[in-house]
Order: C-alpha cells, then sequence, then structure tokens
C-alpha cells in the first residue's frame, strides 16, 4: 500500500498542476504534465491489478477511458473539466482509503532524510539527530487529502495555525512558486519551511543557483523530516536548510549573505505567524508587509506615474520656503484627533505655522471650518478617491507623491505639486534627471509627510492624531474610521499617555520607520501631540500645551 500511496500523491501533483496550466491556457505545460500523468496511471493500473486492489482499478478506468479520449483529441478545456469534477475526486477517494489502511503502518521518511542530510550538513544533521519531541506547544499533524503532510501549530498569539491547506497543499505550491518557474540565474532565499511542499515545487521548477530555506522552529522541522519524503529537496547541491535561531540570523540572509548574485526573496507566511519569539515573528512580518505591498502595487504604480507626468505639474520643490524654518502642524487620521479639533481652531492663520493634512482627514476637517494650507496623497488605489471628493475645489493646494491614484490627482481641481520619491525606478530616475529632491514614501502619507518636513527644513514638526495606534475600540477619528471587532491579530506598544496600546502590524512599521528617520536629525525639533503610540525620538506635549506656549511667546 505504500507504493501506491506514493503514486497516488504523485497523479494528484501531476493532475492539480496539469489544471492549474490548462486553466490558465498554458497548453503546452498543461499538456506535458498529462504525459507524465498518463505514464503514472499506467503503472498505478499495473500495481493495483497485481496486489488485487480491484476497487481502486473499477473506480478509476472508466474516467482513464474518458480522459485518454480528451487527449488524444487535444480537447484542453474538457481535460480539465474531467480532471477536476471526476479524476482528482475519485483520487482522494482512494488516497483516504489507503491512509486508513496504513495507520499500523505509518509513512515515516526519518531515516531516509537524515542519510542525505548527514552527506550535506553534519550541523543541522547533529541538531536534529539530538533534538527531542517539544512538549512547550501543541502540534497537530495529520495527512492532506493528496497524501501530503499537513501541520498545524498551536501559538500565543494568533491561535491554531494550520502551516497549509488539508485539501490540496500542493496547488498552494503552485500558485505560490510559478512566477519562479524557469528563473535560471541568481539565488532564491525562501522564509518558512513548513511541511515542505511550495519548497518542493521551487526546486523541481526552477533553475537558481542557489535555494536557502530558512526555518526558526526546530520542532517544525523535526516533524517535516519524519513525515515528507524530502529526497528532491535534500538531494540538490543548489538547497540549503538553515535553522535561525535570533533575529540577526535572519537579518543577515536578508541583507544579502550572498554576493554578486540577483536575489529573489519568497516568504511563506503561515511559518511566520508561527514563531514565538515577538523581535523575530514581528521582523518577518513587517519585511512580508513590505514586499507583499511592492508586488501587490507594482503595475498600479507605474501606470500612476505615467498618466500623472502628463499632467505637468510643478514638483513640490518650489513651495520648499512655505515649510523652512516654520511650524509645521502634521493632522493625521487617528483617533485621538476628535479631541483636538477645537485646539486646531486656535492655530489657524498664524504666520508661523503651517499645516498640513493627510488626504483621508481632509474632507472631515474642512466640514469642521478647519481649512488646511496643504492636503497630501501618496496612496496608488484608484479607490482612494473619495479622500477628496467633493473639495476638489476647496482652495487648498495637493501636494501628492508621482505614483499616487491618477484619478484622485486629474480630479482635484486646485493647485497640485508633484513629489518625486526613491523605490520607483522611473520616479527617482525623472528626479536625478532634473535636479528635484528625492523623497522617501515609508508606505504612508505619514512616513512620507514627515520626510518632505525633515528634507524641506522646517523648524519643528508637530503631529496631531498621528497615534500608531488605536485609542479605545476605534481605528480612525470619527466619521471615517471603524469599530475593532477582533484584538487578537494586534501588537501592544507603549502609549505616550501611560500603559500599553493595541496597533497593527502595518502601523508598527510605520512607527519604527518615524523613528529611524528622525533618529539624527538634530537641527528640528519633533512633537508628538498625539493620544496613541510612543514615538522614540518625539518630545510628548499636548497641543493645548503647545498652544499655551504661542500665547506666552506673543506676549
Amino acid at each position: 500500500m505504500k507504493i501506491l500511496f506514493e503514486e497516488i500523491k504523485e497523479m494528484l501533483h501531476l493532475v492539480t498542476q496539469a489544471i492549474y496550466f490548462y486553466r490558465k491556457q498554458n497548453y503546452i505545460k498543461g499538456n506535458i504534465y498529462t504525459v507524465e500523468l498518463v505514464k503514472h496511471g499506467e503503472d498505478f493500473f499495473d500495481y493495483a491489478i497485481k496486489i488485487e486492489f480491484n476497487e481502486s482499478v473499477e473506480l478509476l478506468f472508466p474516467i482513464w477511458k474518458e480522459l485518454l479520449g480528451a487527449s488524444e483529441s487535444g480537447n484542453e478545456i474538457y481535460l480539465a473539466d474531467i480532471y477536476e469534477s471526476r479524476l482528482m475526486p475519485a483520487l482522494f477517494e482512494i488516497q483516504d482509503y489507503i491512509i486508513n489502511r496504513l495507520d499500523g503502518e505509518p509513512l515515516l521518511y526519518w531515516n531516509d532524510n537524515m542519510s542525505l542530510i548527514k552527506d550535506k550538513d553534519i550541523v543541522l544533521y547533529n541538531i536534529l539527530e539530538k533534538a527531542k519531541e517539544s512538549k512547550k506547544r501543541e502540534y497537530v499533524f495529520s495527512w492532506s487529502c493528496t497524501g501530503d503532510a499537513v501541520l498545524s501549530v498551536m501559538t500565543e498569539h494568533y491561535g491554531q495555525v494550520p502551516l497549509s491547506s488539508s485539501i490540496n497543499p500542493w496547488h498552494e505550491a503552485v500558485i505560490y512558486g510559478d512566477n519562479l518557474s524557469n528563473i535560471q540565474t541568481g539565488s532564491c532565499i525562501i522564509i518558512g519551511l513548513g511541511m515542505g511542499c511550495h519548497v518542493n515545487y521551487i526546486v523541481s521548477s526552477s533553475y537558481f543557483k542557489n535555494i536557502i530555506i530558512l526555518e526558526n522552529d526546530l520542532e517544525q522541522l523535526r516533524i517535516c523530516m519524519m513525515y515528507t519524503n524530502m529526497k528532491n529537496i535534500l538531494s540538490d547541491d543548489r538547497v540549503k536548510i538553515v535553522l535561525c535561531n535570533k533575529a540577526g540570523d535572519y537579518s543577515k540572509w536578508l541583507n544579502g549573505a550572498i554576493e554578486g548574485e540577483d536575489i529573489i526573496y519568497k516568504i511563506w507566511y503561515p511559518s511566520i505567524k508561527t514563531i514565538e519569539e515577538d523581535a523575530i515573528r514581528e521582523l518577518l512580518e513587517n519585511y512580508w508587509v513590505n514586499t507583499n505591498s511592492a508586488d501587490y502595487f507594482g503595475n498600479t504604480l507605474l501606470y500612476n506615474f505615467e498618466n500623472n507626468q502628463k499632467l505637468n505639474d510643478e514638483p513640490v520643490d518650489v513651495i520648499k520656503n512655505k515649510f523652512k524654518n516654520k511650524d509645521v502642524v502634521l493632522v493625521a487620521a487617528g483617533p485621538s484627533l476628535d479631541n483636538n479639533l477645537d485646539n486646531l481652531r486656535k492655530v489657524l492663520n498664524r504666520d508661523n505655522i503651517v499645516i498640513v493634512c493627510v488626504g483621508k482627514i481632509a474632507k472631515k476637517l474642512i466640514s469642521e471650518n478647519i481649512v488646511p494650507d496643504y492636503i497630501i496623497a501618496i496612496d496608488g488605489k484608484k479607490g482612494t478617491r473619495w479622500q477628496t471628493e467633493g473639495i476638489e475645489n476647496c482652495g487648498v493646494p495637493l501636494i501628492y507623491l508621482s505614483t499616487a491614484a491618477h484619478n484622485l490627482v486629474s480630479e482635484y481641481n486646485e493647485k497640485r505639486y508633484i513629489a518625486y520619491q526613491e523605490g520607483i525606478e522611473p520616479s527617482k530616475e525623472y528626479a536625478e534627471k532634473n535636479n528635484l529632491i528625492i523623497y522617501q514614501s515609508g508606505g504612508s502619507v505619514a512616513t512620507f509627510a514627515i520626510d518632505m518636513l525633515i528634507q524641506m527644513k522646517s523648524r519643528r514638526i508637530i503631529c496631531v492624531g498621528l497615534d500608531m495606534g488605536y485609542i479605545g475600540d476605534n481605528t480612525h477619528a470619527g466619521g471615517i474610521g471603524k469599530k475593532l471587532e477582533n484584538k487578537k491579530s494586534l501588537r501592544k506598544v507603549e502609549s505616550v499617555l501611560g500603559g500599553m496600546v493595541y496597533t497593527s502590524k502595518t502601523l508598527d512599521i510605520y512607527r519604527r520607520w518615524i523613528e529611524r528617520r528622525i533618529e539624527n536629525v538634530n537641527d528640528i525639533e519633533f512633537i508628538n501631540a498625539s493620544g496613541g503610540a510612543r514615538i522614540s525620538g518625539m518630545k510628548e506635549k499636548s497641543l493645548k500645551q503647545i498652544i499655551v506656549d504661542y500665547c506666552c511667546q506673543d506676549k
């Protein structure tokens, strides 16, 4: 039965890949997997007949005849339908029967895997050889419908975390690794081994010079070696598994441990969620958020850049003197803003104070008769058009990043100024060619605003509503936010009001970015007049007290 188990698992992998590529209309690749599937099917029938496993033959044979006919006629769409609606459910049924029959005869790969590791990495071999079963937390192992090993881990932060699908983890692996197929240069660093399906697919379908797998959890690694056939991975000379015990172990690889190579980084996010040490988990979650955002919005940002350039707006650099040596109040959209609206009215129209607000809060401020001097927009998504809807003719100039949503920018009727940022190559190149300031976006409108105000040499930057966390159960100021329903996945950080405040991983990334950005800026005073998370490097003072100080100066 073990032989049949492996054969059915391989057939399910091939069916999964064939369906995937047929649905993408990559018929050449889909047909390659169909040819392999037919060969494995013939082997399966021969062996099943030999051991008199007649039930499986009777179940599969009619489907097999039909799929062979569809294959010979070149009807790939119909063939994919047969695979999806008939062959895969039948293979699931057979595999389930085999797994139940094998309960007393477990499928263990430990000895074979360890033999390969011993030849390849004696240090890792010794670590695994000495490792005992961890009792610190719960690990739940089972077989997926395909016959691939699946594992879930009980965590303090996220509860029970499955490392993959329990139905078809190979399908996840194909989707995850498809964009890496046929790459023939550079190196790939994969953060998180899981139970190995995604790594197996990348190893078998790509041509990287090096494939480095970083894993933190020794118990996960031990279970993987026990129940996953790692031969394809461990016998490949390009592959190295690295056990990372501390944040520095990851940082070395994330900061270019492989010299002279283009490096592609891939993160298996379920593995990150199971890391026990907060510092390591948050480091990698932050990295995952940043890389995912860049990948997801890449084409959209380039579209926005190209079309925003056609508007021929002046660069924001031309109004540098509007901020130089001035006190700037940066108004963000955090919940504490609601407590500062009256105080904001008191700083309006002062000669030496400039009020800048993020796009998200602009309509609320204007409706409260608090008209800022500038509105800032950076978000590239079309859906952010709501931020300026109804205030297109409000009289306030707009400062926007070169990649901001084109529909928002083009439909704003007041004076506009464009800012060019690093991280987007055409934007950076244009700025360099025209001797313009290159700004750091930091990923959020508030981080960009702070960098811009620093580069424009403001005297003081006073942050209001820059909570970088959630006060009470609110995500934002009234009218634009929502109630927090689940705080389970949130982090806790120090609050400016004492105690701790909840924040998200994304907001925490921005908070830390601000801390790094202002760390060595000595000629600007930074004041946190918000009510949320503490931002290291900023003085903490209420806006009410700042107004009192101004009144004293006026006297």
